[in-house]
């Protein structure tokens, strides 16, 4: 919800600077948009991949799923989560072509992606079943991505600044330290099916609060502050 309003507030502010000529303040608000929603989905990602069994534990693991069950579905919910940071990443880096008018260039990346996710779902399949579905799913998401910031920087459309680069570190070195921690902290997976539903409740929302106040801690050492994402659009 968040990435498709980001979306939302991006096309007409793009469209209106790229009306005006204004190239530099074009790639400046491409530059905000990109770095906003790396904020907040690499953490997602990475808390994702790391708490998804606790999380599905926590959620499902009662009445009929089993824990077998569990541990297939985080299986594919960890696949998943590797596809979520560029599944962001689209609805930001897409008003960049509606902005100038083409609708064109992302409708065949995404044929691209899709052929991809094809593909690669019958090539899989057979030795990887769901898990492999799942990742292959991320897969042509990361392609999809990809290919859109490509085409942006080769047509000389869009350039990264060295605010950006300095941003995206921060936000990755923040989100390793959290997983890594979370990794550290978190009870092992044989815990939390032992464990009852109160029990469980209480483990995944200390595990999730404790992961955002370590990611935000972090962003602070690191040198964040919030005015470093302020934009007016």
């Amino acid at each position: 919800l968040v990435a498709v309003a980001l979306g939302t507030v991006l096309l007409p502010n793009l469209s209106r600077l790229d009306a005006r000529g204004q190239a530099e303040a074009f790639t400046r608000l491409l530059d905000w948009g990109l770095s906003l929603a790396l904020l907040l989905a690499v953490p997602a990602a990475v808390a994702l991949y790391v708490l998804a069994g606790p999380l599905l534990a926590a959620i499902f693991h009662h009445g009929a799923m089993t824990s077998h069950d569990v541990v297939m579905a985080s299986l594919a919910l960890q696949a998943f989560s590797v596809g979520l940071i560029p599944m962001v990443l689209v609805k930001v880096l897409a008003p960049a072509y509606f902005a100038r008018q083409d609708t064109r260039t992302p409708f065949r990346i995404a044929l691209v992606a899709i052929a991809i996710n094809i593909i690669g779902n019958l090539a899989v399949f057979r030795w990887f079943g769901h898990v492999g579905l799942a990742l292959v799913t991320s897969l042509s998401a990361w392609v999809n991505a990809c290919l859109l910031l490509y085409v942006l920087i080769h047509r000389d459309r869009y350039t990264p600044g060295p605010t950006f680069y300095k941003r995206t570190l921060r936000v990755l070195g923040s989100a390793v330290v959290m997983g890594l921690l979370l990794m550290w902290l978190v009870p092992p997976m044989e815990d939390w099916l032992a464990a009852d539903q109160a029990l469980r409740s209480l483990w995944i929302a200390a595990a999730v609060g404790g992961g955002g106040a370590i990611y935000l801690l972090m962003l602070i050492v690191l040198g964040f502050r919030p005015r470093d994402f302020v934009h007016r659009v």
